[in-house]
């Protein structure tokens, strides 16, 4: 599963799936969901309140991947729901420092007021509890009541503590049991992802009138040659409002070569994309037979490397080294 989903597993996947799910099974259950006491559930022989044996239509698209999924083994559903408790039993947690406290303020109240007994008592349970504490050494301790010494008068003990817990009956949904295989596929067509956004600035909220960070001059490799050469500073070519894709491609790139040769080294990089996932990731900032025009000069010149074969046809940015 790791290797097949690959460049598609994010940080947000999981957690952003599981809170899905976690909604989408409340929904269910309040519409849908059943709860049993104990003789009901003995009488109906753990049969489950809800199965699926079909999963197929189920799909998660994750970049350019789709998780579908399928029952593992034929003669078991996919998915079994059981019914609900309907008298599960929960316990409320005792206010234990408040009772220790307490305890320890009747033993000074016995003894008139000295706490020499008190801290006496203290020690002693001190020593067990370091005595039973465990360290597995990767930063959690835990301790061990089996290490720890039994009151003589255990039953009278234990029924005083019991008498300070207090009980409830409550509902409780079942564990769901599941029967499923998952395979990804590849879409090439589909950017792997959305690059994060990692230059400028984000003014706060609510400030109309925010001060506007000037943009780096982006150049194409060849024109700081041309602007030695020419004494051209190279900085400015607009994108020209009239250009008509239907007329002179090259008249295009040589208005605005900047601009699709910027986009395309902004978009590939070493990661190999389908021209597919160039469009997608392109969209509407520069005219198609502009940028497209300009992926084939690059190719040709070598500063974009392509393999495969039409639909299959992947392209790289070359690596150069200074």
């Amino acid at each position: 599963m790791r290797e097949q989903i690959g460049d598609s597993l994010t940080a947000e996947l999981g957690p952003t799936l599981e809170y899905i799910g976690r909604q989408l099974k409340e929904i269910w259950w309040e519409e849908n969901g059943s709860y049993l006491t104990a003789e009901e559930r003995d009488a109906n022989k753990k049969t489950p309140m809800a199965t699926s044996d079909d999963v197929s239509h189920i799909a998660i698209n994750v970049g350019n991947r789709q998780i579908a999924l399928s029952r593992s083994d034929e003669t078991k559903p996919a998915v079994s729901i059981p019914f609900g408790q309907a008298d599960r039993l929960t316990q409320a947690s005792l206010p234990k420092d408040w009772m220790m406290k307490a305890l320890y303020q009747f033993i000074i109240d016995c003894d008139g007021g000295d706490t020499t007994y008190a801290q006496q008592v203290a020690d002693f349970i001190n020593q067990w509890i370091d005595i039973a504490t465990i360290d597995n050494g990767e930063g959690s301790i835990k301790i061990d009541k089996d290490k720890l010494p039994a009151p003589s008068a255990e039953v009278f003990t234990t029924e005083l503590v019991d008498s300070h817990k207090r009980k409830t009956r409550s509902r409780a949904k079942g564990s769901t049991s599941f029967n499923i295989s998952l395979s990804v596929s590849v879409n090439d067509d589909v950017p792997l992802r959305i690059p994060v956004k990692t230059t400028g600035f984000t003014a706060p909220l609510g400030m109309d009138d925010a001060p506007t960070a000037p943009s780096p001059t982006v150049r194409h490799p060849s024109h700081a040659v041309e602007a030695e050469e020419t004494g051209s500073n190279g900085d400015v070519f607009p994108v020209p409002v009239e250009a008509d894709p239907s007329l002179s491609t090259n008249a295009l790139l040589v208005d605005d070569e900047w601009k699709a040769s910027g986009v395309l080294r902004e978009i590939i990089g070493i990661e190999p994309l389908t021209k597919g996932a160039i469009r997608k990731a392109v969209a509407d900032r520069v005219p198609e037979p502009m940028w497209v025009a300009e992926l084939e000069r690059m190719v040709r010149a070598g500063e974009v490397i392509s393999t495969g074969e039409r639909r299959s046809t992947r392209y790289t940015m070359c690596e150069v080294s200074a």
